[in-house]
């Protein structure tokens, strides 16, 4: 009965978002990164938004898998919305296990969970829905990312 009681209050205590935020603070501002990363249990397929220098970029990458190798050393990516379909090829990374959205792609996706819109990605036979759910308060998390903060901070090594 104790066991069940825990588990009980474990369950009531996780998160059970999707979306996970993390900064990389370290002082040097064209340095510094944050992302926003949307992982299914039950997916292979990634998405992972990274602020850099003011820029968000969004990459998928796989977990124990890699893209299909090609000539063109692309995989075709498919973005629906709303029934809408928006396809482009986009090379992969060396490795065969990432790829970065084009910024037509990323403005599209972006634009659909801002309206509150599932986003269905699908590539290379792997195909992962994007839920819209609690993205509008992690994404402007990442926007507003700033971590000068830190840099009034003074510890035992300066």
């Amino acid at each position: 009965m104790k066991y069940c009681v825990f588990l009980l209050l474990l369950a009531g205590c996780s998160n059970s978002s999707s979306w996970r935020y993390d900064a990389i603070p370290n002082g040097e501002s064209a340095f510094e990164s944050a992302r926003l990363l949307y992982s299914s249990p039950a997916s292979h397929l990634k998405l992972e938004l990274l602020k850099l220098q003011g820029t968000v970029r969004a990459s998928l990458f796989l977990t124990l898998h890699r893209f299909t190798a090609s000539p063109s050393h692309s995989v075709q990516v498919t973005l629906s919305i709303d029934g809408k379909q928006f396809s482009e090829p986009i090379a992969y990374h060396e490795g065969r296990m990432r790829l970065s959205l084009s910024k037509q792609l990323t403005d599209i996706l972006l634009f659909a969970l801002q309206e509150g819109k599932p986003v269905a990605i699908l590539v290379d036979g792997f195909r992962e829905t994007i839920s819209p759910e609690q993205f509008a308060p992690y994404y402007s998390k990442l926007l507003n990312s700033n971590t000068d903060w830190l840099k009034y901070i003074k510890g035992p090594i300066e």
